[in-house]
């Protein structure tokens, strides 16, 4: 996050306070996001901070905080991904979407994929959603012990494969979805090396790479096949 030059009208800058910083390693974080916040907030409330050495991460919590951080843009920068890889990079590319946009460029971006989240446009899907949804409950049997955050997951892919890309390609969808779980979860477990000093991400970033690499190619391929059926979308 970045700020105004008037640091002095918000609280976040104040973080200096002992009461509202912990000491300890920003290893913590990825090691165990959910443990880690979790203590900040019963330590120091809506407002903590994580300090190691002159590295500090600020948390916020609650929906008065959240909504001064992501609606304040003049204030507070995203900065989604802290890795963006080589400028020429797969990784770059698929790292420079909406959550990494600030100012004029994010409102044209956001601008732009406006229309397919309006409450007219979700009316649309109402039919493939419906379809999905019977398919899956067809392979379900009495008696049987299922692992909904499974199914559910592979429904959400492929409810996305037939809306977003227009087509169908379950397999293709659920491979491309894991592949962005994987990379997302090492984006998150490397972007601490841009701010620690660490033999563990420095040894992971080619890896990191080439998952943008192959992620990138799955999606082109699923593009593809859309093009090919000579029908193009209107979202």
């Amino acid at each position: 996050m970045s700020h105004s030059p008037h640091p002095q009208n918000s609280k976040i800058h104040s973080l200096d306070a002992k009461r509202l910083v912990t000491e300890g390693s920003l290893l913590d974080f990825p090691a165990n996001p959910i443990q880690c916040m979790r203590g900040l907030y019963n330590r120091h409330g809506e407002l903590a901070a994580l300090q190691d050495g002159s590295q500090k991460i600020v948390f916020v919590f609650g929906p008065e905080w959240n909504q001064k951080v992501l609606s304040d843009s003049a204030r507070f920068h995203s900065r989604f991904f802290a890795i963006r890889g080589p400028r020429r990079s797969a990784h770059r590319r698929l790292t420079s979407g909406l959550l990494s946009m600030n100012g004029p460029e994010h409102k044209e971006h956001r601008r732009m994929v406006m229309g397919p989240f309006q409450k007219m446009a979700i009316g649309n899907h109402l039919a493939p959603v419906a379809e999905h949804s019977q398919r899956m409950l067809e392979e379900w049997t009495v008696g049987e012990t299922r692992d909904i955050n499974v199914d559910m997951t592979h429904f959400m892919l492929k409810v996305t494969s037939s809306i977003l890309f227009g087509v169908e390609q379950p397999q293709l969808a659920c491979e491309i979805g894991e592949m962005i779980d994987v990379w997302v979860r090492m984006n998150h477990r490397m972007g601490m090396g841009a701010f620690v000093s660490d033999q563990s991400f420095t040894n992971g970033y080619e890896h990191l790479l080439q998952l943008a690499e192959d992620l990138e190619g799955a999606v082109m391929q699923m593009i593809d096949i859309k093009r090919s059926t000579g029908k193009m979308g209107h979202d």
